[in-house]
């Protein structure tokens, strides 16, 4: 990747996240979701994209549910976010396949899809 694309910080506040919708939380954590079943099935996976994903797995499984049952579970956010920021160490390392590709196209056709929702409708087919 490119390292324009890195920014300089980055603000991991989970508070700022009380307020965001259910479906977004979501969606977001498919999202993740999404980043670690496509970086450690990659043919470059590695064993420390593998351990993030394990990792991300575990973290979303716990917190989702916390989060969703109750959006100001800060403990939760806090986990979530983590969750989806090593999802994303874990892409770097190993990138990503035909899942994203397809679903920034199908975004770029239906503007009001959100992302991770393009994911849950495309990864199944790409799974099979």
């Amino acid at each position: 990747a490119s390292p324009v694309i890195y920014p300089d910080f980055s603000i991991n506040d989970p508070t700022l996240l009380a307020t965001t919708s259910a479906f977004q939380t979501r969606f977001t954590a498919i999202d993740a979701l999404n980043h670690i079943t496509e970086a450690t099935t990659t043919s470059i996976a590695t064993p420390w994209s593998t351990t993030l994903g394990c990792e991300v797995s575990n973290l979303v499984y716990h917190f989702l549910p916390r989060a969703l049952e109750n959006p100001e579970d800060m403990v939760a956010r806090y986990w979530l976010h983590y969750a989806a920021a090593i999802a994303g160490m874990a892409f770097d390392e190993s990138l990503l396949h035909i899942t994203h590709a397809a679903e920034h196209t199908l975004s770029a056709y239906v503007a009001d899809l959100t992302h991770g929702l393009g994911l849950a409708l495309i990864q199944p087919g790409v799974i099979r």
